[in-house]
C-alpha cells in the first residue's frame, strides 16, 4: 500500500471517530435533557414545600408539606396550627413536637399520593405545567443521606424516588383524562356498604314544568356534564366536560363538589367553591352554570333504617344465642367480642368425607385468606371425624368473598363441599366436640385416644425344630451369667463324649486289622 493510500486511509477512519464521539455526546446531553433532576428554578412547582391550596380532611393547607405533617397527628388543635403555618421554617418546628403514629411507614405513601392529586387537581396552572413536561424522567434530588430523603427521592443518584414516581403517574393520568376519577375516589370519603346508600332523586324543574326525575340508583356517586359519558348528560353550552358530582360519602351523607367547572356550581343559589364538598339536605335545589333548569333532591333513608334494623335485631338474636350456648360462663364483654368475630367470618363445610385431613383442608381453603382456625368436630362414641368443619378467617371480608362467589366449587377426595356462613345451631349441636374437636389430624384429646384405642392382639408364632449349633468353647473361658456356664458345661460333655467314642471307634478299626493279618496266616 501507498503512503498516499495509507494517510487517506487514516484520514477516514478520525473522521469516522470524531463522528461516533459527536453522536455519543449528543446522545449523553439528550438523556440528561430528558431528566429533571432538581425541583427548583421553572420546576419549583414539583416540590411538596411550593405554596398551593391542598385539601385533606377537610381542612386546606397552604402546601404539601403542611398537609402532609398535619396528617402526622389526630389533634384538631395541633392540625389547626399547620392551616395557619405560613412558611416551611414555620411548619418543621411544629412538626417537630409530633411522633409518628402506629404504622406510619404502611401508611405514608398512600397518603402522599392523596395529597398529590388534589394539589395538581385542585390547582389547574400547575396542572398545565406538570403536563408539559412530556416524558421527562422526574427525580426529587436531596442533598442529605437520611432514610426519609433515600425513600422520598435520590441522594447521588441513589434512593427509592416515591415522589417523582408519584408525580410521573399522575402526569399519565392527566394526559389519559383519569385523573379527576382518581382524585374523586381517593380524596372524598366514598361510602363502600351498598346498604348505606340512600335513595337519591333529583326532580327536574325547567321554567316550572316538571321534567322526568333522575334517579341515582345503587351508586354512589353520579357525574353531571356536556360529555355524553357522564351519567347526567347537560347539554347547556356553558356547561363544562365534566362538571360536577353528587356522591354519598362515609357517613351516608349526600354531598356536591364542583370539579373545576368555567361556569360554576350553585347550591340554594350560593355559589359553590371549586373541589369543596358540599352536604345536601333534603329539597335543596342544585343550578348548574348558565343553564335554567333546577333539580330539587329528594332524599329517603328508609331502606337504610330498615337494613340497619335487621342489623341490630340479627346480633340481638346471635347474642342471645351465644349466652345459651356458653351457659353463663363468659362475661357481656367476652360475649360481645366474640361476637364480632363469630358471626360473619366462620364459614361451615359440610359433605366432608370420612377421615378428612385437617392439613388437606387447610391447603385447600388458605388459598381463600388467612385462617384464624380450622376444627373439624370428633364424635365421641366412635372416635371418627364428622362429616362438618368449620373454618374461621382472620378478615371477615375474606369469608363473605367465599360465600358469595357461586362459581367457586370446592372439591375434596371428589367430594362436592357445600359452603355457607357459620349457624349457631351448627354450633350448639357440636359444641361439645369442639371442645376437643381435632385443629391437627394427628392430635387427639386424651379420653379419645383411650376409648378408640384397640385392644392387644396375641400373634401365634409357629413352632420350628431348633437347629444344633456346634461351638466349641475354651475350658478357661468363664462367665458371671449363670446361662452361660450353663451353656458352657454342655458343651465340654457333649466334647469329651465325641472323643470317647472317637478312641473305640480307633481301637476297634486295629483290633480288626489284626484279626485279618492273623488269617491270613
Amino acid at each position: 500500500m501507498s503512503l498516499y493510500a495509507q494517510m487517506e486511509k487514516n484520514a477516514q477512519f478520525q473522521a469516522e471517530l470524531q463522528r461516533y464521539e459527536e453522536q455519543a455526546d449528543f446522545l449523553f446531553r439528550k438523556q440528561r435533557m430528558e431528566r429533571i433532576e432538581s425541583f427548583t428554578d421553572q420546576f419549583e412547582f414539583l416540590a411538596n414545600e411550593y405554596p398551593c391550596a391542598v385539601y385533606y380532611q377537610g381542612l386546606i393547607y397552604n402546601s404539601v408539606y403542611a398537609a402532609y405533617q398535619s396528617a402526622r397527628t389526630q389533634d384538631e388543635e395541633m392540625r389547626q396550627k399547620f392551616v395557619n403555618a405560613q412558611s416551611v421554617q414555620e411548619v418543621y418546628q411544629i412538626a417537630q413536637h409530633i411522633d409518628d403514629p402506629p404504622h406510619w411507614t404502611k401508611q405514608r405513601l398512600r397518603i402522599m399520593e392523596v395529597l398529590l392529586r388534589d394539589k395538581f387537581r385542585r390547582n389547574a396552572d400547575i396542572r398545565d405545567s406538570l403536563r408539559a413536561t412530556n416524558n421527562y424522567k422526574l427525580f426529587h434530588t436531596f442533598t442529605h443521606s437520611t432514610p426519609s430523603n433515600q425513600f422520598w427521592g435520590v441522594v447521588d443518584g441513589k434512593g427509592d424516588n416515591q415522589i417523582g414516581r408519584l408525580l410521573e403517574q399522575i402526569r399519565t393520568d392527566i394526559n389519559n383524562y383519569e385523573d379527576q376519577d382518581k382524585w374523586l375516589l381517593m380524596t372524598l370519603p366514598i361510602e363502600q356498604e351498598s346498604k348505606m346508600i340512600p335513595k337519591v332523586e333529583l326532580k327536574v324543574l325547567k321554567e316550572g314544568e316538571n321534567l322526568p326525575k333522575i334517579e341515582m340508583k345503587h351508586s354512589a356517586f353520579l357525574y353531571f356534564g356536556s360529555h355524553q359519558r357522564n351519567h347526567v348528560h347537560l347539554a347547556h353550552p356553558s356547561i363544562s366536560r365534566r362538571h360536577a358530582a353528587i356522591f354519598v360519602n362515609n357517613q351516608s351523607q349526600v354531598c356536591l363538589v364542583d370539579l373545576g367547572s368555567k361556569g360554576g356550581t350553585f347550591h340554594n343559589e350560593q355559589f359553590v367553591e371549586p373541589h369543596l364538598p358540599v352536604v345536601l339536605a333534603n329539597e335543596d335545589k342544585i343550578k348548574f352554570a348558565k343553564s335554567t333548569r333546577i333539580y330539587q333532591v329528594l332524599i329517603s333513608y328508609d331502606d337504610c333504617k330498615k337494613w340497619l334494623k335487621d342489623k341490630i335485631d340479627k346480633l340481638r338474636n346471635d347474642l342471645r344465642q351465644l349466652e345459651r350456648i356458653n351457659k353463663g360462663k363468659m362475661s357481656q364483654e367476652e360475649l360481645k367480642a366474640t361476637l364480632s368475630g363469630a358471626i360473619e367470618d366462620t364459614i361451615l363445610i359440610k359433605n366432608l368425607p370420612e377421615k378428612a385431613s385437617h392439613l388437606e383442608l387447610m391447603e385447600l381453603f388458605r388459598k381463600e385468606g388467612k385462617i384464624k382456625e380450622l376444627k373439624i368436630p370428633i364424635d365421641r362414641q366412635t372416635g371418627n371425624t364428622r362429616n362438618v368443619a368449620f373454618v374461621r378467617y382472620e378478615n371477615e371480608r375474606d369469608a363473605k368473598r367465599l360465600i358469595s362467589d357461586r362459581n367457586k366449587v370446592f372439591e375434596y377426595k371428589n367430594e362436592k363441599l357445600k359452603l355457607k356462613l357459620v349457624d349457631y345451631a351448627y354450633v350448639e349441636k357440636f359444641q361439645e366436640e369442639l371442645r376437643w374437636g381435632i385443629t391437627e389430624q394427628q392430635s387427639q384429646p386424651p379420653q379419645q385416644q383411650q376409648q378408640i384405642q384397640q385392644p392387644t392382639q396375641l400373634v401365634q408364632v409357629p413352632i420350628t425344630k431348633p437347629v444344633e449349633v456346634k461351638q466349641k468353647v475354651p475350658e478357661s473361658s468363664s462367665s458371671s451369667d449363670s446361662d452361660s456356664d450353663s451353656s458352657s458345661d454342655s458343651s465340654s460333655d457333649s466334647s469329651r463324649s465325641r472323643s470317647k467314642r472317637k478312641k473305640h471307634k480307633k481301637h476297634r478299626h486295629k483290633k480288626d486289622r489284626h484279626h485279618k493279618k492273623h488269617h491270613k496266616r
